[in-house]
């Protein structure tokens, strides 16, 4: 009996984690419908479509990002590189990188990795922005902290938006050729539709656990009745 309601409890608990984790995701690029496949390249998703719920596009041409096989036996090591196998999102075209949920619901940004593409400048400028109907609710840019050729994690904060942008262009000093330059990088972009999960109080347990064991005592007078 005891046995019983031990897996009866840990089944609930299983069900209550997994269901406050059921809006994360972690977009790795890796898996893209169609995509994904050694020393390509491609559209995330469709125009009007999406990748794992959410909508990826440069601002410059409002169209959908690409994801890249950043990792090429032909090409020099410190040219391109990945946090998760060998695939990443690649803005080509500079300017900012635009994420929206495509059910336009809020979303949480919790964090990304991110590095300049090749051979391109060093220390460039972070600025990664979230936006809630039009205003901005919450800032990356921080001074010191700059784009590099390694992989760099930078996180997120918990305030609700349903717009992230991405900037990582920083001033290139040459408009003519800015749809050309500022190219980057992004890897394991984490992010949760809706409000963060709450995290079960002690007492809550507490609770359900107690009336758990009552269900099973009901459960076993009735059988001795």
């Amino acid at each position: 009996m005891k046995q019983k309601l031990l897996t009866v409890l840990a089944i609930v608990v299983f069900v209550f984690t997994f269901s406050t984790m059921a809006g994360a995701v972690v977009l790795t690029f890796d898996d893209v419908p169609g995509g994904s496949y050694q020393d390509g390249d491609g559209l995330i998703h469709p125009p009007g479509g999406s990748y794992h719920g959410f909508k990826l596009l440069n601002d410059i041409f409002d169209y959908p990002l690409v994801w890249i096989d950043s990792v090429r036996d032909y090409w020099p090591p410190d040219y391109g590189s990945a946090i998760s196998d060998d695939f990443t999102m690649y803005n080509m075209h500079g300017g900012n990188a635009i994420i929206t949920s495509s059910s336009g619901q809020d979303f949480i940004f919790e964090g990304l990795y991110a590095r300049v593409w090749g051979y391109e400048d060093e220390g460039r400028p972070v600025n990664i922005e979230g936006y809630n109907e039009g205003n901005p609710v919450a800032t990356w840019s921080i001074d010191g902290l700059f784009l590099n050729r390694d992989f760099e994690y930078f996180a997120g904060v918990s305030t609700p938006i349903d717009e992230l942008r991405l900037n990582f262009t920083g001033d290139l000093g040459n408009p003519e050729y800015d749809e050309f330059l500022g190219t980057y990088l992004v890897d394991n972009l984490a992010l949760n539709e809706g409000d963060p999960p709450p995290i079960p109080e002690p007492a809550t347990m507490l609770l359900l656990g107690t009336g758990l064991v009552g269900l099973v005592g009901t459960k076993i007078r009735k059988k001795k009745k």
